[in-house]
């Protein structure tokens, strides 16, 4: 999603938390909430539900996510 240009610090604001509660839900440190899910298809666009479908698919495809630059993986 870097080509959105949505960073976990935009994530962190709708969600009032701080950068790094987001940071470590999005790197594994601390297991993903539906908060950060809404969040991200929110600022995205996207239905929470279409954003679910959408990593689902590329975990299966083994997909990798984006080194670690404040922006969050591009999905296409």
């Amino acid at each position: 999603m870097d080509e959105r240009g949505i960073t976990q610090t935009q994530v962190a604001d709708v969600l009032d938390r701080s950068q790094g509660y987001v940071s470590h839900r999005l790197t594994g440190k601390n297991d993903l909430s539906m908060d950060i899910i809404v969040a991200v298809a929110q600022l995205s666009g996207l239905a929470p539900r279409a954003l679910m479908v959408e990593l689902t698919e590329r975990t299966a495809r083994g997909y990798e996510p984006a080194p670690r630059t404040g922006q969050l993986p591009r999905l296409n």
